[in-house]
């Protein structure tokens, strides 16, 4: 291996392939098929929300504070193991959200169209 190359490296994406992959992952993202968790202080990923064509792997993550009463975190993390968080994606609520809200909050703060609304968002 010549001395140039590391074992492992990879050239970083810009941000402008992160939120266009970001995109195509939460256009694929349905929240009729995100299976319910419990929340915890640790970060923990959502699965179930569908199949996507992104180019880079996406989770959105949860997890809740330990005061009385929790406020709730989410925010999309990228990578295999979803460690690195995607800039201004985390979100705090103050009630326990409904996991598809989650989901529709973000595909509306990228500009995606909602596919499957909550009941509470219908109205």
């Amino acid at each position: 291996m010549a001395k140039s190359q590391k074992q492992g490296s990879r050239k970083q994406p810009s941000k402008k392939q992160v939120m266009e992959a970001l995109r195509d992952y939460l256009a694929g993202a349905h929240g009729t098929y995100i299976s319910g968790i419990s929340w915890t202080t640790q970060w923990r990923d959502l699965h179930g929300e569908g199949r996507t064509s992104s180019s880079m792997v996406f989770h959105i993550k949860v997890k809740k504070t330990s005061a009385k009463p929790p406020t709730y975190h989410t925010v999309i993390a990228s990578g295999q193991r979803s460690e690195v968080f995607v800039d201004g994606t985390e979100m705090v609520f103050a009630e326990e959200p409904d996991l598809r809200h989650i989901l529709n909050q973000y595909k509306r703060s990228f500009g995606v169209d909602v596919t499957t609304p909550t009941d509470d968002e219908r109205r």
